[in-house]
């Protein structure tokens, strides 16, 4: 049986009820309004993009990937960091596209105390992990100041998310697009030295960094790289081995570059001189330079010789010029595989002919 009082409990409890159910509706409401409304991030690229001239991406001091600032010359675009090497223009025009194209879609935090769990605390502190990308006009106009910090994957599988704020502005946004910030200078730039196949390659000289001179060479109509005065009673251990030093010009890549002024080349850290089929010939050429990080070993850094003989086929001399003008004036820092290369023994390449 119902009685009063069961009847006043049951309606505290509906009116209670109902008052939950207005306050979540209202929580509701608000989140909707806060997450549906998206606007674009950067309204000022749309009409101004054509006139941006510099983009920088600054990080914090010590941060292992460095600022990068990228400027537009009558060329293309640089890289200042690394005294003005050809950026990848593709990949600004996608940077700025990108940009272009971010959506607001949800405001998060206001408060500076939280700002490194976005990775949104201000580059001027040495333990943040944002990055601060600022894109400026020739007139001097500044188009974008904001600080990017984590990504979120959509979990719909639509567009990847990024956290943001405008670097004068505490309030915080979760953006909906695109956007690639890569890490520091090199990776702006395309690192690639050159890419000559071995077929056209004749002969190539390495002159070892223990003062062995290995001597290769073609015979008519084959691809495979023999050693030239080969010990009596050895052969060639791994063919494989020595077309790879032969074949040391093709997707020959660089993990840094700096301007060459200043480098002196050192045969005793070795060389290669490689001709080429059609009058010219290429050299490597190994100097030494104090590390970037003290209290580190010297390394060793690559520079490019270029020779086109007078009477050069057409084929020969645009290669030959081509890469002349992409290396010329330029230094590399190469992987440690490549440098093994120059450290290769002859003992190494030969064993035991059969029978011997």
């Amino acid at each position: 049986m119902i009685n009063r009082r069961t009847v006043t409990v049951l309606g505290s409890l509906a009116v209670l009820a109902s008052i939950g159910a207005g306050v979540a509706i209202s929580h509701e409401l608000l989140q909707a309004r806060r997450t549906v409304s998206s606007e674009v991030a950067f309204p000022a690229l749309d009409t101004g993009m054509d006139g941006v001239n510099v983009i920088q991406l600054k990080r914090a001091d010590g941060s292992e990937n460095g600022t990068v600032t990228l400027a537009k010359t009558g060329d293309g675009w640089i890289v200042e960091e690394r005294d003005g090497y050809p950026a990848r223009a593709e990949w600004v025009r996608e940077l700025l596209l990108d940009l272009s194209q971010l959506e607001l879609i949800e405001e998060k935090t206001a408060e500076p105390g939280k700002f490194d769990r976005l990775d949104l605390v201000d580059v001027a502190q040495n333990q943040s992990k944002s990055t601060r990308l600022v894109v400026s006009t020739t007139e001097g106009e500044t188009l974008v100041d904001a600080h990017f910090g984590k990504t979120r994957d959509s979990l719909s599988g639509g567009a990847p998310m990024i956290y943001l704020r405008r670097t004068d502005d505490h309030q915080t946004y979760l953006a909906k697009g695109e956007l690639n910030l890569r890490q520091g200078p090199p990776s702006w730039v395309f690192q690639a030295i050159m890419n000559v196949p071995r077929a056209p390659v004749v002969s190539a000289t390495v002159r070892t960094r223990d003062g062995q001179v290995i001597r290769l060479e073609k015979a008519a109509g084959s691809n495979d790289f023999k050693i030239a005065d080969l010990p009596e009673g050895r052969k060639i251990k791994s063919q494989y081995t020595v077309n790879n030093i032969g074949g040391m010009l093709e997707k020959l890549a660089f993990e840094d570059v700096r301007d060459a002024t200043g480098l002196v080349p050192d045969p005793g850290l070795g060389e290669g001189v490689f001709e080429i089929d059609g009058g010219a010939r290429i050299s490597l050429r190994l100097a030494q330079v104090p590390s970037a990080i003290a209290g580190n070993e010297p390394e060793i850094w690559l520079g490019v010789d270029v020779e086109i003989f007078h009477d050069a086929t057409a084929e020969t001399r645009a290669l030959a010029e081509d890469i002349a003008a992409t290396t010329s004036g330029w230094a590399y820092k190469v992987s440690d595989y490549t440098l093994s290369r120059f450290e290769t023994s002859l003992d190494s390449l030969v064993e035991p002919a059969s029978g011997s």
